[in-house]
Order: C-alpha cells, then sequence, then structure tokens
C-alpha cells in the first residue's frame, strides 16, 4: 500500500475524467480507516504494472474494475476481479 505516490497518466481508458498526460496523486492512507467502495478510483497492481480505475462492483474481498472509457480500457473485463491486496491506494486528486 502507498503512503502517497504520484502517477503521470498515459492511456484513454479513464477518459474523460482523467485524460493523458495528467498528473494524478494516490494515497492507501484512506483505506487504514475504511474499505475501498464503488466509484472510487483506485491505484492497483496487475502483472507487475500499476493502473488506475474505478471500482464498479464490489464482491467480498474481491473488486471488479473498470475504466470510464470503456472502448479503450484493459481492466477487470479482461483480467477478471483484482484482490484488496493488489489495490495500492484511492487517486484523491488530480
Amino acid at each position: 500500500m502507498l503512503l502517497l505516490a504520484r502517477f503521470r497518466i498515459v492511456g484513454h481508458s479513464m477518459e474523460p475524467q482523467i485524460k493523458t498526460g495528467e498528473t494524478i496523486l494516490a494515497s492507501g492512507i484512506p483505506y487504514w480507516f475504511k474499505t475501498p467502495k464503488i466509484n472510487d478510483i483506485v491505484a492497483f497492481e496487475e502483472k507487475g504494472d500499476v493502473l488506475i480505475k474505478r471500482i464498479v462492483r464490489i464482491a467480498g474481498d474481491r473488486y471488479f474494475i473498470q475504466g470510464d472509457n470503456k472502448k479503450d480500457s484493459l481492466d477487470s473485463r479482461k483480467f477478471g476481479f483484482i484482490s484488496r491486496k493488489q489495490i495500492l491506494g484511492k487517486v484523491f486528486y488530480k
């Protein structure tokens, strides 16, 4: 889990909310006190890459995440639910 991290967005999967080239900040601190919820935008690790997506469904300790731009997003529709352990932090600033 991240204390605080800055990421530059590469790709169009979160458009129009977050555009390619923008910088976002993410932190794991909010999840020290509560669990991730639907509509949170999170940074998570998938096969060594850090991705930024929105939580759209929760099943116990598993999260189904999707990009806002469904036509151009590598997300849970391809690789399935992610675990709570994969979530690095909540995006709180762009």
